[in-house]
């Protein structure tokens, strides 16, 4: 029976994860749809045309942004993967540990205090 659980919670998860990008992707296709219309008015390629140009820079940002954002993700992994394997095989584990987990403490309150700089110049202090 937990088996059971496990291989539906498994497809609910690979159904979240692939209903967003397929949306997104017949969204690109339709070129307009009113609100109250349950169906899209048109279904065109336009957009994907347009992007295909090559007059219009968009495929090469496209790229470019891709590569940027795929090196990230590869170091920023790699990265994380080393740290935390650090932390987990060093003798002062309690002190790395509580030291990984300060910038999800700290970010909060620099949050906090950006917000209160615009909280000052709108006169929303001690109201």
């Amino acid at each position: 029976m937990n088996s059971k659980r496990h291989i539906i919670a498994g497809i609910v998860l690979a159904i979240l994860c692939i209903v967003p990008p397929c949306v997104l992707l017949a969204l690109s296709f339709f070129e307009v749809w009113p609100f109250p219309q349950i169906l899209p008015g048109r279904i065109s390629a336009a957009a994907w045309k347009y992007i295909a140009r090559p007059e219009n820079r968009v495929a090469s940002a496209l790229l470019t942004s891709l590569i940027i954002a795929l090196s990230v993700a590869g170091i920023s992994t790699l990265l994380g993967f080393l740290t935390s394997m650090v932390v987990a095989y060093h003798k002062r584990k309690k002190g790395l540990l509580f030291l990984t987990y300060l910038p999800f403490v700290l970010s909060p309150v620099i949050f906090a205090v950006c917000l209160k700089f615009y909280f000052i110049k709108l006169g929303l202090i001690g109201t």
